[in-house]
């Protein structure tokens, strides 16, 4: 994907949420959209609030593991 398709997926999962912000997988998708685009802030802040929505859901806690994981290597 280029980032003109992230883009047009993060317009997408923005009119979704606005719709319905209560819908874990939004989240982490827009999340993993934003990790795709290095965005790492704006995905820890998604991916977290999947994982709040969602506690048991152990695909989203991984998401929201490895993006942290990644932000702290890129960081160095």
């Amino acid at each position: 994907m280029n980032n003109q398709d992230y883009s047009g997926a993060l317009l997408d999962f923005n009119k979704a949420i606005e719709q319905d912000t209560l819908n874990a997988t939004l989240f982490n998708n827009r999340g993993m959209t934003y990790y795709a685009l290095q965005e790492w802030g704006k995905a820890i802040a998604d991916l977290s609030e999947a994982v709040k929505l969602n506690p048991n859901n152990e695909m989203f806690k991984k998401n929201l593991s490895d993006t942290r994981a990644l932000q702290s290597q890129v960081a160095k």
